[in-house]
């Protein structure tokens, strides 16, 4: 896709959030089904709800824009799965693997909240105000999960370290 007004680049980050978004669609539900915790479970199920939701209102800005979802060839979620595919393999121990998962989750949350904030000032200036909500709504739901994140890790890796001095002693 060629950019040459800010149309096109709010079109090609929407893009790019789109496709975010699928890919997490297809990962999130790996990572809840390796989660232990019972709040990292309802988290993880949360973000399938969110993440479905927010394609769909992606696909719809998008046709707004008389433009269709299409794969940017980007892969940006790629090296977060290949950092969760390995640590479920690596860790037996539940609380370590839980630990782990917070940690991919949170660069997840971090990732999302940026790229939603990236685009609030595209919808602003473009007096898009619909979208303007939706974006904000998103960056606002992807800090809060990392902030619930940042608490669960907190209970998390005292269980966690707990299990590592068990299986080194």
């Amino acid at each position: 896709m060629s950019i040459y007004t800010l149309e096109d680049l709010y079109t090609q980050q929407l893009q790019e959030l789109f496709c975010g978004e699928s890919q997490l669609c297809e990962l999130v539900p790996t990572l809840r089904a390796a989660a232990g915790h019972k709040d990292l479970d309802k988290i993880f199920g949360d973000w399938v709800e969110q993440g479905l939701q927010r394609r769909h209102m992606l696909e719809q800005i998008l046709g707004e824009l008389g433009q269709e979802t299409v794969s940017t060839g980007a892969d940006p979620i790629a090296c977060i799965r290949e950092a969760s595919e390995a640590l479920i393999e690596s860790m037996p121990e539940q609380d370590l693997r839980d630990a782990g998962l917070i940690a991919v989750a949170q660069r997840v949350a971090h990732y999302r909240e940026a790229g939603y904030r990236a685009l609030a000032p595209f919808a602003v200036f473009m007096k898009r105000k619909h979208d303007q909500h939706f974006i904000e709504t998103s960056a606002r739901e992807s800090r809060e999960a990392g902030e619930q994140l940042s608490q669960l890790a907190t209970r998390t890796m005292h269980r966690a370290a707990a299990a590592s001095y068990q299986m080194a002693g």
